[in-house]
């Protein structure tokens, strides 16, 4: 609750100024952020009381739409920036890419739990989940969202180590994944334009080096504990 009270905070120190100048309404973002805390809230305290284990009998068909989700978003899904990643209409959009990694903790936990003999074994206890990791992974790619593929791979690594699995699978499977991520870095331009930005952002500073510069502006005039609550001067449009 103190996390949420203070994400509230920040994100109308942030936004205060922009959603006043683009919306007329200074307290735009707030409200909405709000709300959901309310309904984000709500939807915690009944969680908490539901027995999760009865996740169990839903876990298949959870995933399962999820992943019908994902194909259908890349036939029918909105694009934006090169990017296909939304269904739906308006506001009523959503993300399958975000389901799916709850659907995968789910289902993939119902599978880890039958395999209490066979997660020391790589081909029968690690190799089947990886073969569904590489399955979400791939569809997730095409939209293309390297950020949210890599979540779902770390995801599926840390309950593999839950469920007992060798560390030196894991070792591998980790090893392998950080390989995978710079071959998918260096493959597509507009990725190893950011990794340099990120390791050099000063050798465009108005362009792909400017929202980091603007970073390190902000915490280097703030320090630890920054310049006080709502006199930041980053957010005035200088941060996108």
């Amino acid at each position: 609750m103190l996390l949420i009270s203070i994400g509230i905070i920040m994100v109308f120190s942030s936004s205060a100024v922009t959603s006043q100048q683009t919306l007329g309404d200074p307290y735009y973002f707030l409200k909405k952020q709000a709300l959901w805390a309310v309904l984000g809230t709500i939807a915690m305290y009944i969680t908490s009381h539901f027995d999760y284990f009865r996740l169990k009998r839903i876990a298949n068909p959870i995933f399962y739409i999820c992943l019908l989700f994902l194909v259908i978003v890349l036939i029918i899904g909105s694009s934006s920036k090169g990017a296909t990643r939304w269904l739906g209409i308006g506001s009523l959009s959503f993300q399958p890419s975000e389901t799916i990694k709850l659907a995968m903790v789910i289902f993939l936990s119902k599978i880890l739990s039958k395999k209490h003999g066979q997660i020391k074994s790589f081909s029968k206890g690690v190799l089947p989940v990886l073969g569904i990791m590489a399955l979400v992974c791939v569809l997730i790619m095409r939209q293309p969202d390297l950020g949210t593929a890599i979540v779902v791979a770390g995801t599926t690594v840390l309950l593999l180590m839950a469920a007992g699995a060798k560390f030196g699978h894991l070792f591998l499977i980790a090893l392998a994944g950080v390989g995978a991520v710079g071959l998918l870095i260096l493959v597509e331009p507009y990725r190893m334009e950011r990794f340099i930005a990120f390791l050099n952002p000063w050798a465009d500073p108005t362009d792909t080096g400017f929202q980091t510069i603007q970073s390190l502006l902000a915490l280097g005039s703030g320090g630890l504990f920054g310049v006080g609550l709502g006199a930041s001067r980053q957010k005035l449009y200088y941060l996108p």
